[in-house]
């Protein structure tokens, strides 16, 4: 899972990148001109911490997302936007900052700026592709013709919607359409968390300033975040006990960072379940609605292809029965088919044939 990061020039986007990368970076990438620089961050789960210190097994593994800056690159700087927009398509999701530190700086200003400029990328690629339909419809076959004419009609709402300024994402477009323009990579369609970059002092107003933002920014599968960068950078430099003696002193509850990173999963529609065995409990991130067979073929695909059936409890129920033993004499550890849907928190044993 990538989250791609964007900004204008002196937004603080590679600052908060950095206390990102700062905080919980397993390894990192640096890099130079139009490559990224690449961040693997993990995610912090108290479910997790309890069932770790509960087996006290030997590994305990979180789920983790990468995040992509481009140093030296971004909107507004139209003689190197064409190179990295390419790699931004590859994202799972956009992390836009906006700075709002100084009093120079104009957020409203900043993300309208940034609207148009994701939105114009789209718009080229669905005239691109509108232009090509119109050849391929005069010579296709009637049963392709029909496939054709019903893209056609669906890209001609998608330039309609991208000529007004609004996201692929505020369409309202059917699971079906999704999947149809998902091979198209848009930038607009990806979901977005909005970071507002802020001063120290402006800090206890955070969850305002991003809620005033909220409203002229209102589309589905678009969340809003107040964070000071520069602070949570030195934040992320320090050891964690005087970091959160710091953080305690200023009033913050939670990192910035830790935020920025919930907010990502959140935003992607990811649910979490659990594993244990001898060696580690590991978590696993899912699309919500994930049966438990597809939910094994993520730990592996011989899982899937030999599926009988998932032992299935709550983190929450094992930790309180302490383990196995007293949850099975209780009853809470069931069994469940192939189409069971997995539960965010649920603790998995997967049993299958080779």
């Amino acid at each position: 899972m990538q989250i791609g990061i964007v900004g204008l020039p002196f937004a603080g986007k590679t600052t908060v990148f950095h206390a990102i990368a700062a905080g919980a970076a397993e390894h990192r990438q640096e890099s130079h001109g139009l490559e990224p620089t690449l961040a693997t961050v993990s995610l912090r789960d108290p479910r997790l911490e309890a069932l770790c210190t509960l087996f006290a097994t030997e590994r305990c593994i979180p789920t983790e997302v990468q995040y992509l800056d481009f140093p030296g690159a971004g909107f507004g700087r139209r003689e190197k936007e064409a190179a990295w927009v390419g790699t931004l398509r590859t994202a799972d999701a956009l992390l836009v900052v906006l700075g709002a530190f100084n009093e120079t700086q104009s957020p409203e200003e900043e993300l309208e700026s940034i609207r148009l400029d994701l939105v114009l990328p789209d718009l080229q690629v669905i005239e691109n592709r509108l232009a090509r339909l119109g050849p391929q419809l005069r010579t296709a076959p009637a049963v392709e013709r029909r496939h054709l004419e019903h893209e056609q009609g669906l890209l001609s709402r998608l330039r309609e919607g991208l000529e007004q300024g609004l996201p692929v994402r505020a369409l309202d477009l059917s699971r079906e359409e999704e999947q149809t323009v998902r091979g198209f990579q848009l930038l607009t369609l990806k979901p977005t968390l909005v970071a507002l970059n802020l001063s120290e002092a402006q800090l206890p107003r955070a969850a305002a300033l991003a809620s005033g933002l909220r409203s002229a920014y209102a589309h589905p599968l678009t969340s809003f975040i107040g964070l000071c960068g520069q602070l949570e950078m030195e934040c992320a430099e320090l050891p964690p006990a005087d970091a959160a003696l710091f953080r305690e002193d200023i009033g913050i509850e939670e990192p910035g960072a830790a935020q920025v990173v919930r907010e990502s999963h959140a935003l992607l529609g990811l649910i979490h379940f659990f594993t244990i065995n001898e060696e580690e409990v590991r978590a696993w991130a899912i699309p919500q609605g994930t049966r438990a067979q597809d939910a094994a073929g993520k730990i592996h695909t011989d899982m899937a292809r030999g599926f009988a059936r998932a032992e299935v409890i709550s983190w929450e129920q094992l930790v309180a029965r302490n383990g196995y033993g007293d949850a099975r004499k209780r009853g809470l550890v069931r069994q469940e088919g192939r189409d069971y849907v997995v539960q965010d928190g649920d603790v998995l044993y997967i049993l299958f044939t080779r």
